[in-house]
């Protein structure tokens, strides 16, 4: 348009006042244009309109046909509504909509109120390269998919004078102004967001406010692939089909209208479009004169939210979002713990006053297992907060919000996307078997409904998943410096402490629950040492063994932890601490390995109803029996000792004494003896006993005896030295001096016989050998004959003195090695 200085004034408020948004997607109808024209001119949405008639050099659609007489044109009544899939529809989204210029050549845009307005991005037409330069706008939309919108320009129509440019909205609309141009022709490409796929989508677009003679002109693709032009009865828009196949609306009458006036408006429906082109120009408009320095007048290409006929609200919709998935039907929550937020979301197409609603209502119901943890919001697609248009009559799990009625009237409240949001969570020692199913999972649904204008309508339904916890019990024995270890190392008489630590599943609420150690025979397990711990939210562990009944079996050594409802510990970590004592006298030999070390092993069990899990094995190792066997001679009283005398022919006994290894066990025992060759033994000589209690059992023949008689070494041995592992032994051995062999090489300086001894035990291959003792052979007396006179008696005396001096010495060795 061109208007004179004094116009400028009043085209600067009707530029402000008469912008709209170009819209394609009614998924989420903003109201854009509403919305702007409520900012700037603090109206509620009623937009001031330029009545003054513009003079025109030609009005070249003045006789064209009425479009409300067109054949393709639905003329609406009172009854018409628009399906709700006709929904897409474009909107520019403050804090989420970027705009990218495409080509070079970008240049200030200059309006009678700023030489550089941040509003748009704008070009000369000398710059301009037709099918390249233009913008994008990128997220375009809210409610449904995700899009991008390209506005290219394809072609214009300029002045002899080529001083004419465009200007694309930056800030707040998708569309673009005009200056000293006879029209431009636009094409809007959609594209999945991010991407350059492109995307078809369903919906509707309004041109509205056509006024001043100004003309929209849809091309024949763009004719191609609408279903409907919809126009009021009251329209005064005419229409004329050009020989190149497209449409021309215009105004022919050269009359100022606004974005409300549905006798200026005209909406197309769309199915599965990718792209459309469409011109806007003033056909009335020449230029007879180079632009002056000062001539900035923009003529606008929008649009608005509002239609000549009511729409059908869409379904609406319900989604949940948690820590890492956001705004789906269906959510895996890490834990029962984790929050999780639901939303609830029903477009409110934009429509004219005579079209607003009696009621918009949204209700949902949660499930008595989960609670709300958060106040109920509602906002609108900007994420301006809308709560205070609505009312809660709800209580507890129960919501149901009523737009107010000042709200209803307001046309500020139409064209939005209204979202519930609330936050929960699984209540904590709920019940949730109802919601476990067959994959081994919780489900928790959900599903809310709207009424809009009477019409009730349900959301898809939600489904919020829970793994149940599936994990074993875990067994732990601390050791000495109180780490826990799957094995360590402790002696008889040690206090022995495991940990039993696990996470118990969900199902535990409502069932019974049981933690069970069954500690081994040999370990005395001590009732006062069990404790049960549970892990905080905080981190801390709280002591809840009081919460539960211990049920001890002092006879199985059994100790069992028992809940009637495992609630307090469903979905949570706990540790439980069981204790005893190593007995002195316990049988040991029942847990030697197989490479003979003693590992006494211990399982626990976890018990939810009637599953039960066994934690790993957790492993205590006791040190073997290492001691060296003892070897004594017996005295003619029948004492030990470690040196005894005897006679030649006379018998003398020997014993060996052990506590057997543990590794006795599945092992060969062999006892040995050396008895020299001057000991005469035979097999009945040999007797081997065990001791049982406080009695000796004789276990001589469960053993082969072997006898080398040339060397006077006898042996006896188990195959399998069960009988003897961890007991007490001896074995006795009875010999017999030898009186017909040479016993001097026993014989020491001194002139004594002394016989050593030392047997040996040999368990598998490892031997020890006894100490040594020894038996003195008393030697006999040489025969003395009597002497005659003086000298017999003197000779008489000497050879008794010899004699006991002999003993006397003998007995002084006895005397010393027995000190010894």
């Amino acid at each position: 348009m061109k208007f004179t200085n004094k116009e400028k004034r009043v085209w600067k408020n009707r530029m402000l006042g008469t912008v709209a948004t170009v819209g394609l997607m009614g998924t989420m109808l903003t109201g854009t244009g509403i919305a702007l024209a409520d900012d700037i001119l603090g109206n509620n949405g009623v937009m001031n309109a330029t009545t003054t008639a513009r003079a025109r050099v030609n009005l070249p659609y003045e006789n064209a046909e009425k479009l409300v007489n067109t054949a393709g044109t639905t003329v609406v009544s009172n009854n018409t509504v628009i399906p709700s899939d006709y929904s897409f529809f474009i909107q520019f989204i403050k804090g989420k909509t970027t705009v990218e210029t495409m080509g070079n050549g970008w240049e200030p845009f200059v309006t009678p109120s700023s030489p550089n307005d941040e509003r748009a991005y704008a070009i000369s037409e000398k710059n301009i390269v037709k099918g390249q330069t233009g913008v994008r706008y990128n997220h375009v939309s809210v409610f449904g998919k995700d899009v991008d919108v390209t506005m290219t320009v394809d072609d214009f129509t300029g002045t002899k004078y080529g001083d004419g440019g465009i200007a694309f909205n930056k800030v707040s609309q998708v569309g673009a102004y005009e200056n000293r141009l006879q029209n431009a022709t636009f094409t809007f490409q959609f594209y999945q967001s991010g991407t350059n796929t492109p995307i078809q989508l369903t919906g509707f677009h309004t041109f509205s406010d056509i006024d001043w003679g100004q003309y929209i002109r849809l091309a024949p693709n763009t004719l191609n692939s609408i279903s409907e032009i919809l126009a009021d009865p009251t329209c005064k828009l005419v229409a004329q089909k050009e020989s190149d196949g497209s449409l021309t609306i215009a105004d022919p009458h050269n009359t100022g209208s606004n974005d409300f006036d549905i006798d200026a408006m005209f909406t197309l429906l769309f199915r599965d479009l990718s792209e459309f082109t469409v011109t806007f120009g003033s056909a009335g408009v020449t230029w007879d004169n180079p632009a002056p320095e000062n001539d900035y007048s923009w003529a606008w290409f929008g649009n608005t939210a509002v239609k000549p006929a009511r729409s059908e609200a869409p379904v609406p919709t319900k989604t949940v979002s948690d820590s890492n998935e956001t705004t789906v039907t269906s959510n895996t929550l890490d834990s029962m713990r984790e929050g999780f937020t639901y939303q609830i979301s029903q477009m409110i197409p934009g429509e004219l006053p005579q079209f607003f609603y009696k009621n918009v209502e949204m209700m949902d119901t949660v499930i008595p297992e989960l609670e709300i943890t958060s106040p109920i919001k509602v906002t609108d697609e900007t994420g301006t907060d809308r709560t205070s248009w609505f009312t809660n009559s709800g209580k507890g799990n129960q919501i149901h919000l009523q737009a107010t009625a000042e709200a209803l009237q307001t046309q500020a409240f139409y064209g939005h996307v209204y979202t519930v949001t609330f936050d929960t969570q699984v209540r904590e020692g709920a019940n949730l078997l109802a919601y476990l199913q067959e994959d081994g999972k919780y489900h928790f649904p959900n599903q809310a409904k709207t009424i809009v204008d009477n019409k009730e309508q349900a959301t898809g339904k939600t489904d919020t998943i829970v793994n149940e916890i599936d994990t074993t019990p875990d067994k732990k024995v601390l050791d000495k410096e109180g780490n826990e270890q799957s094995l360590a190392n402790f002696e008889k008489g040690d206090t022995v402490q495991y940990v039993v630590s696990g996470t118990a599943p969900y199902s535990a609420s409502g069932q019974t629950f049981t933690l069970e150690d069954d500690f081994q025979d040999v370990i005395d397990q001590k009732q006062e040492l069990f404790k049960l711990e549970v892990e905080e939210s905080d981190g801390t562990w709280k002591d809840v063994t009081s919460e539960g009944k211990i049920v001890f079996d002092e006879s199985t050594e059994k100790l069992s932890w028992q809940l009637a409802d495992g609630s307090i510990l469903a979905g949570k970590n706990y540790r439980a601490t069981f204790g005893g004592t190593l007995k002195e006298d316990g049988d040991y030999g029942q847990f030697v390995t197989e490479d003979g070390k003693i590992m006494i092993p211990n399982v626990a069990k976890q018990i939810v109803g009637t599953q039960e899990k066994e934690t790993p094995q957790a492993d205590v190792e006791v040190p073997d029996i290492d001691q060296t066997p003892v070897k004594s001679v017996l005295d003619k009283n029948g004492k030990e000792t470690e040196l005894t005398s005897g006679k030649k022919g006379e018998n003398v006994s020997f014993t060996v004494k052990n506590t057997a290894p543990y590794a006795s066990k599945g092992q060969s025992v062999t006892l040995s003896d050396d008895l020299e060759n001057v000991l005469d033994l035979q097999e009945k000589e040999v007797k081997v006993e065990v001791k049982n209690g406080d009695q000796w059992e004789d276990i001589t023949s469960q053993g082969t005896f072997t006898n080398n008689a040339e060397e006077e070494i006898v042996s006896w041995t188990l195959a399998d030295g069960s009988v003897l592992a961890g007991k007490e032994y001896r074995m006795t051995i009875t010999g017999t001096l030898k009186k017909d062999v040479d016993y001097s090489a026993y014989m020491d300086k001194t002139g004594n016989i002394l016989i050593p001894n030392i047997a040996k035990e040999t368990i598998g291959t490892k031997e020890k050998a006894t100490n040594q003792v020894q038996v003195a052979v008393q030697q006999e007396k040489p025969t003395l004959l009597p002497a005659t006179g003086v000298r017999q008696t003197k000779e008489s005396n000497v050879l008794p003195v010899f004699a006991s001096a002999s003993v006397l010495s003998l007995a002084g060795y006895f005397f010393v090695k027995g000190r010894r």
